[in-house]
């Protein structure tokens, strides 16, 4: 609606405030739909005084983006959705009358839901066993979504040699399973589990401050085929066989 078909000029929000710098119902009224006037009245009034608006990261306390803010965000709060099932996977888009298919495009076998894509199709199954010695597999793939995400997510499994906690590299790998499945479905381009293990791996020992300082990142490579290198220890006891981030 332009302001040339109102009873009165609005040139900026300001405008549709009272004298007491509140918002003006009757204008409001004449201007919107009566359903959303309640909506901007419950936000709060603008202020000649306020600064202009600038982009700002949340997360951080200076509003400066950062890497470990991101991760942190991650951990804390943003995988509370992939709990909720609230991802937008192709099950979720099929639900919301949005997709036509309900199907993995990984491997069109089953109904692509949260946890399909991060832990049961073949793709995401074949990452998680580089990382898990095979005594773990069986009750990593047994529990629900909302379980599994949050025993993982705040386990106190720590590396005995220095690299970075279970937590860390279960969040990166998760994010880079996303990432995969996003750059599959929108570029054609298919990852290997090795690759995603290997990024995922990285993002980690970044995150954690696992990697010397001195040593730039491209002195590290993942092997893939090393086992028995790292030990975790906690409440599941010795967890060996995590494939992880080393000197070359």
């Amino acid at each position: 609606m332009n302001s040339e078909s109102l009873l009165f000029p609005v040139g900026s929000f300001l405008d549709l405030l009272d004298t007491t710098g509140n918002w003006d119902k009757a204008k409001l009224c004449a201007i919107f739909h009566p359903d959303v006037v309640p909506y901007i009245l419950g936000v709060k009034c603008p202020d000649p005084m306020d600064s202009d608006d600038q982009i700002v990261w949340r997360w951080s306390l200076k509003g400066n983006f950062e890497i470990k803010s991101t991760y942190s965000s991650l951990m804390n709060s943003t995988w509370d959705v992939a709990c909720r099932h609230k991802l937008m996977t192709n099950l979720e888009r099929y639900r919301r009358h949005i997709g036509h298919s309900s199907l993995c495009p990984s491997c069109g076998a089953a109904d692509e839901s949260v946890l399909h894509v991060l832990r049961d199709c073949h793709g995401s199954t074949a990452a998680w066993k580089l990382l898990l010695p095979p005594s773990l597999l069986l009750s990593f793939f047994q529990s629900d979504l909302h379980d599994w995400i949050l025993h993982n997510l705040f386990s106190q499994l720590l590396c005995a040699n220095g690299g970075p906690p279970w937590s860390s590299v279960f969040v990166s790998t998760l994010w880079q399973l996303w990432k995969g499945r996003n750059d599959l479905l929108f570029n054609n381009v298919r990852h290997t589990s090795n690759v995603i293990v290997h990024r995922a791996l990285t993002w980690a020992c970044y995150y954690s401050g696992s990697f010397p300082q001195r040593t730039p990142l491209a002195h590290y490579t993942c092997y893939a085929k090393e086992i028995g290198k790292q030990k975790y220890l906690g409440s599941l006891g010795m967890v060996t066989g995590l494939r992880t981030c080393l000197p070359s």
